[in-house]
Order: C-alpha cells, then sequence, then structure tokens
C-alpha cells in the first residue's frame, strides 16, 4: 500500500484510527450506523439503492446537503438556517438559526452551501448575503466564527487531511477561489477563475488537488492544492455545474443539466485531466444536478432534478444503473460511505430522502 493511500488520523475524541484509502477499511475510533457487511465493496449489487426514510423540514426549502461519517450527522442548509440531522435515527435534532438574511432577501442568495470537516468537528456554510462563511461547531451546534470573504460566497468544499476551505467568491467582475485554513479561519489565497458563474467545486483530498466546475471558463479547472495554482483546465467540460470526486479511483464527476438538448454527466480521469466517458440516458431527458460519490463502493449519485429521482451509476462501468424515486425537485446529495447511507434533499418538498446504497 503506497504512502497516499494510507494515513494517521487524530480523530476529536483524543483516539485515531487508520484510514485506509486504497481498500477504505476503517479501524479504531469510527462506528457506523447500521454498517454493512465489509465484504459489500466487492458483494455490492449494481441499482439495488433504495429509499428507507423522508425527513420532513417542515415549510422549509431543502437545498443542499453533507454528512460526518465520524458522527453520522446529516446537515441541511435551508433559507433560515441549517437543520441537523442525526443519521442514526433518521430524525431532525435541531434546526440552528443563523445570521444575516431576511426573508427581503433574494431566494438564490439566502439559499445556502454546507461542507464538513470531521476531523475538527466543524461545519462551513456560505453566506451570500453577509459575503462570508459561518463556522459551526458539531459538539455545541453553535457558530463559532464568521470569516469574511469579500464577496458572495456559493459552493464550498474542504480538504481535511490539510484543513483547508475552498469557497468560490463571486463579484460583479470577476469570479475567485478563496482558500481559508480552518486552523486560523482566515482567507490565505486567492485563485483566479478567469470566467464567471462557476457553479460547484470539489476536492480529491489524496492528491490535494481542488476541481472547479467550468461554467463559463471553457473546462473544468485544476488547482493544485499545494500552490494554490491552476494548473490544467480540462478540454471539453465547458456547462458543467455539478461537480464531484471519487478520491480512490481518482476520478471526478461532471454534471451537465438538460439545456438545449438531454442533460448528461462527464468522466474526468484526475491523473491525464482529460474527459474518458459521458454518461446520458437512452431515450430520457435528464436534468443532473447535486452528485456524490461513494468511494467504497465507487457508486455515484446524481439528482434528478427534472425528474425527481436520484440517477445511480456504477462508476466502474460508467453506466446509469437505476433511477430511485425521492420528492420534488431533488437539488444536493452526499453520502456516509461507512454507513452505506445516500442523503438527497428535495427543495421544494421540503424533505430529505434517505437511501440505503447500492
Amino acid at each position: 500500500m503506497s504512502k497516499e493511500h494510507a494515513w494517521l488520523l487524530r480523530g476529536r475524541g483524543g483516539g485515531s484510527f487508520l484510514r485506509v484509502v486504497g481498500s477504505l477499511a476503517l479501524a479504531g475510533t469510527l462506528t457506523a450506523a447500521a454498517p454493512p457487511s465489509a465484504s459489500r465493496s466487492a458483494a455490492a449489487v449494481a441499482g439495488s439503492a433504495h429509499v428507507i426514510a423522508t425527513i420532513s423540514l417542515g415549510r422549509q426549502l431543502a437545498y443542499n446537503v453533507a454528512t460526518d461519517p465520524l458522527t453520522h450527522m446529516v446537515y441541511v442548509t435551508e433559507p433560515d438556517g441549517l437543520a441537523v440531522i442525526n443519521g442514526r435515527t433518521n430524525k431532525l435534532v435541531t434546526t440552528i438559526r443563523l445570521p444575516g438574511h431576511s426573508p427581503q432577501e433574494i431566494l438564490t442568495d439566502r439559499l445556502r452551501n454546507v461542507a464538513t470537516d470531521p476531523l475538527t468537528g466543524r461545519v462551513y456554510v456560505t453566506d451570500a448575503i453577509q459575503h462570508s462563511v459561518l463556522v459551526i461547531d458539531e459538539r455545541t451546534n453553535k457558530v463559532v466564527a464568521t470569516i469574511p470573504v469579500g464577496g458572495r460566497t456559493y459552493w464550498i468544499a474542504t480538504n481535511q487531511v490539510t484543513g483547508m476551505v475552498y469557497v468560490q467568491d463571486w463579484r460583479r467582475s470577476s469570479t475567485q477561489v478563496a482558500v481559508i485554513d480552518g486552523r486560523t479561519n482566515t482567507v490565505v489565497a486567492r485563485i483566479p477563475e478567469n470566467g464567471l458563474y462557476s457553479l460547484g467545486i470539489t476536492v480529491n483530498q489524496l492528491t490535494n488537488t481542488v476541481y472547479v466546475a467550468g461554467t463559463s471558463v471553457g473546462g473544468v479547472l485544476v488547482i493544485n492544492g499545494r500552490t494554490n495554482k491552476i494548473v490544467a483546465i480540462v478540454p471539453g467540460t465547458g456547462g458543467d455545474q455539478r461537480i464531484a470526486a471519487d478520491p480512490q479511483a481518482n476520478t471526478i464527476y461532471a454534471d451537465v443539466p438538460e439545456a438545449d438538448g438531454p442533460g448528461y454527466l462527464q468522466v474526468i480521469n484526475g491523473r491525464t485531466k482529460t474527459v474518458t466517458a459521458t454518461i446520458s440516458s437512452a431515450g430520457q431527458s435528464i436534468y443532473p444536478e447535486g452528485i456524490a460519490t461513494d468511494p467504497l463502493t465507487h457508486f455515484v449519485y446524481a439528482a434528478n432534478f427534472g425528474g425527481n429521482d436520484v440517477i445511480v451509476i456504477d462508476g466502474q462501468t460508467n453506466q446509469i444503473v437505476g433511477f430511485v424515486p425521492v420528492g420534488t425537485n431533488p437539488n444536493g446529495v452526499a453520502t456516509d460511505p461507512s454507513a452505506n447511507r445516500v442523503y438527497v434533499t428535495n427543495l421544494f418538498a421540503h424533505s430529505v430522502s434517505v437511501l440505503a446504497g447500492g
């Protein structure tokens, strides 16, 4: 096993566990909620994903979602705050009211995005109206810091190995990626995106590489997380909106929603920085929005916004193996691989669908 496939991580409770990314075997302080068999990676059945619970958020719109695979907590952004769900019980625990918004603000700015750093127990939530990122302590469910960014903050991702946080910073005439040091809660670098309206960001923690969906820059931006420099633009990927990485496979998935024709997903090889496959549905238009991977099984899950279902893709064959009906206008997707769970926000159904993974 290579060094890049294993490292020792210090847990929040003082314990430690060895995360072997090559096989993603987990040991030590990590306890999965209702874990599947240890061999499920090899025994996964294509297209077996199914809904096991639906969690209501009342009257609130369910927008984006992130998970903490150490605690199995789930965080869902809504216009007025952050819903906290216990993934073990599928119950809404609390809703954290966040500062900075009012009903008079436009909806697109009120819909926040979220990312977690399980090793520090921090949740990061964007606040486009206040041009900042809010930091929440998972133990107390309290805002412990506000990080000024300068522009409208939208998509956000973390690198749990380095402790860095990446947030897209939209200005009137430019867009950039602000790099935040999670230890100091300060912006330490800014990376120009050379275009407007990029709509997604993800990190491959194994390679310390950041990927930014390239709606208007002619391709997906590839950023070296060590130098904070753009090292490539993946050709043939203009129009992508959401993006996710499978770290072990070093594969990146970017979606292109339906515009003048059927939507599709692109598969990017992280080593060669080229598109190796296009995934679409024969005879059916799809509108993929949120997207997430399960690096244990190499399954990919995409919210089909217009179809009210989740597209299930076998990442080893790049084939769609199923559509799982969920609520109205699914938008965000996150996985908890150790628990074999997938969480899907249903924007206008005001709910979260919980899937047992493939």
